[in-house]
This record gives structure tokens, sequence and C-alpha cells, in this order.
């Protein structure tokens, strides 16, 4: 399983983004059915891992918050460690302070863990707190050997709630608390064999007593590590769900204010975003201009050219308007047939009225063949009539379009090809 997972995230690494995408997501519906659907008489079905490349991402976007928690379990297991202070003057009265002190030494390491620990790549840092964990193991196994007192073997009870604690408050990475449970449950043996002799049956019991908890908190462990896996492995797949589902309805939204032929903005959407720049508070004051672009005879070219030829005519025809407007706040749509609708915002008169002459240019310069207008010109030109007025609370989107219309017609009466300026008497 591990190394077709592997595989798989190399082939993702080489697609493009939507393969990559889907790739992920099969990749994390199998860890999420691995996670769910044990098997124990597969190991590796039981222990918390990720492929590389999951553990990589695992790790980016849960680093920071495991940063912090260890910090937080770190400061919290120190102050507890050095409490046990207290026990000492109760399990080995005999040797006073000295405890404190030999406590004292692991503190270096615990400042590494605290201040460089959080900045560390993660398995330097997870290693970095297993090493503290086993320094507070040995110091605390240590003690005991070193009094002469009756009941010193009691505090033997210390490194044993260390290594639970690292388990499972601390939450080291499964492989890291193995680690450390092996080398901290044969150091504790170790240490009540030197202390009572290797004949002695309480020695052993001690070091059986350290192993078994040890393996309570080893099975601890991998449960905890299994469940924060498997709740990142779930959180990942929901994120990745609802971003498709954002990702859908910005496509169907521009589907829906897209004209399907030209790729303008279509009609209701050049409608609703002109009435918003209409209502905006912030635009009173600007001036505005409306443009109404009709295709000379078109009728005439889709008779003589067929209906095909005409859409390729408005597509390039609709392209090279959009090039020569391109204003932040200017929109460009496809108001109906032949006819397309321009909105522009903080634009003079003056300023509108040689925009659209650059615009008749434009179209003009594309050189297509009309050879059925009738009316002497062989190619295709467009008219257009241009209205503006200032945005305030009794101008009218209404009254700008129907001015830029009476203007169009004007354009059309006066020979074509050409643009018209018009007031509105309702703006």
């Amino acid at each position: 399983m591990k190394d077709k997972n592997d595989r798989i995230w190399c082939h993702l690494l080489m697609c493009n983004c939507e393969s990559a995408g889907e790739n992920l997501r099969q990749l994390i519906d199998s860890e999420i059915a691995r996670y769910t659907q044990l098997s124990y008489a597969n190991p590796k079905a039981v222990v918390p891992w990720f492929p590389k490349a999951l553990e990589d991402r695992f790790n980016a976007d849960t680093g920071s918050a495991r940063a912090r928690d260890l910090r937080f379990t770190t400061i919290l297991g120190s102050i507890f460690f050095f409490l046990t202070t207290v026990t000492d003057f109760a399990f080995v009265p005999d040797i006073g302070w000295q405890g404190f002190w030999l406590r004292v030494m692991a503190l270096p390491l615990l400042i590494v863990t605290l201040t460089v620990g959080p900045s560390m790549k993660p398995t330097g840092r997870e290693l970095l707190a297993a090493a503290t964990s086993f320094a507070a193991v040995v110091v605390s196994a240590i003690i005991p050997c070193l009094s002469s007192s009756p009941w010193a073997l009691l505090s033997i009870i210390t490194p044993m709630f260390v290594i639970v604690y690292s388990n499972t408050t601390l939450g080291l990475r499964f492989s890291e608390a193995c680690g450390l449970t092996l080398l901290s449950c044969t150091f504790v043996t170790a240490a009540a064999v030197f202390k009572l002799g290797a004949g002695d049956s309480v020695a052993w019991s001690i070091g059986v007593l350290t192993w078994i908890a040890g393996a309570f908190s080893i099975v601890a462990n991998c449960w905890i590590e299994r469940s924060s896996r498997l709740g990142y492995l779930l959180n990942t797949r929901e994120t990745m769900r609802l971003s498709v589902l954002a990702a859908d309805r910005e496509k169907l939204k521009t589907l829906s204010d897209t004209d399907a032929l030209t790729g303008l903005t279509n009609r209701g959407s050049f409608n609703t975003r002109c009435l918003e720049m209409f209502l905006d508070p912030s635009n009173s004051g600007i001036p505005a201009a409306l443009m109404m672009v009709d295709v000379d005879h078109f009728k005439q070219f889709n008779d003589y050219y067929g209906h095909v030829a005409g859409d390729t005519c408005l597509r390039t025809v609709a392209q090279q308007i959009s090039s020569v407007v391109r204003g932040r706040n200017d929109i460009v749509a496809r108001y109906g047939g032949e006819e397309f609708i321009i909105f522009l915002l903080g634009v003079t008169p003056a300023q509108a009225e040689v925009l659209a002459e650059r615009i008749c240019a434009s179209v003009r310069s594309l050189d297509i063949p009309h050879l059925n207008r009738g009316d002497g010109t062989e190619i295709v030109t467009i008219s257009i009539g241009v209205a503006t007025a200032i945005i305030e609370s009794g101008a009218s989107l209404v009254g700008l379009i129907e001015a830029a219309d009476r203007a169009l017609y004007d354009a059309k009466r006066n020979g074509r090809d050409r643009c018209e300026a018009a007031l509105p008497q309702a703006a």
C-alpha cells in the first residue's frame, strides 16, 4: 500500500493542476479508507503514517499548531518534573537537594526545546522533544540509585510518569514515541537492577511494570495520532470539496453572466453591473458614458455569407472592441443580435467621442469583406451612438441607454460607419 501511494504521488507531481487535484482526492480517500477499515493482520494498516508527499503536506498544514502545542505541553511537563523534587524529601531524604540539582541538569535541553524547537523542521523538532523527555527519564531513574533510603525505589514512579506523559500529553509522533519508550524502559529496568542486583525479584518486577506502562502509553499514543491524522484527512477532503463547489459556482456564475457566442458580458449581467455603479454612493459626481454599437448591414452579411460566417464576424468584432476598451471599470457586452453596448466610468464627453471614433476605425481596419452592403462600402463597419451623464441621484441608466440608442439611429441615418453623440433626456 505504501509503495502504491508513493507512486500515485510521483505521478501527481507531473500532472496538470486539475489532474493533480483529482489524484490528491483519490489518495486522501485511499488513506481515509485505510484509517477507518482496520486490518490487524497488517501492522502497516494500524500504525499511523502517510506517504511522503502527504506527510510533507500534513506537516506544512499543522506545523505551526504542532509547535505551539509542543511548547505548551513541554512547559507544563517541566513544571511537573521539577515539582517531583517535593517527593525526594519522603523517598530519598538522605540526598537532600541533590535531586533538584540533578533535575536542573536537564534544564539546558528544555530551554533549547522551547526556544529552538518550534523553528526546526518537523523531524528535528520531534527528535529534540523525545531527547528532552529521555533526559528527564534518565535523571529521574538515577536519583533513587544515589540514595540508601529503604523508600528510594518508590521514586521510580517518576520516570514511568515521564514516559506516559511524553507518549500521551506531549503527544510525540509515533516513531519517536516508540524510540523513547524502548530506550526509557530499558534504562529504568537497568537502573533498578543496578540498584538491587540482578538476582533481586523486586528489580525485575519494577522492570516489568515499567514495560507495561510503556506498552499502554504506546497504544494510547498510536490511537491519539491515528485520530489526529484521520481528522486531518477528513478536514482536508471537506475543504477540497467546498473549494470545488465554490469553483463550480463561480464557473456557473461566469457562464450565466457571459454571452456564449462572443464571450462578452451578456445583457442581464451588463444591466446588473451598471445599476450597481449608478447606485454606488462613491461614484456620485463621476462622469459616465454609454455607447450603443451596431454592425452595419449585418442581415445582408448573413444572407450573403451564411450564419456560420456571421457568427465568426460577430466574435471578431467583439474581440476588437474589447481590445480597444480596456478601463478597469469599463463594461463591454453583447446587447442582442448584432448590437453591442459599452459602459465607461470616469470618461468625459470629449474622451467618449474620441474612443468611439477609435473603435470605429479599429473595426474598419479588420478589413472583413462585406460585398452585399449595397452602399458602395465592401468591408464590415460599425455605427456607434454615444450618450454621457454625471452619476447623481437624478441620473438614470435607462435614460442613458435611450439617449445612446437615439444617437445610434442618427449615426445610421447619417451614413453609417460613424459615431454620433447625444445628451440623454433623463440623465
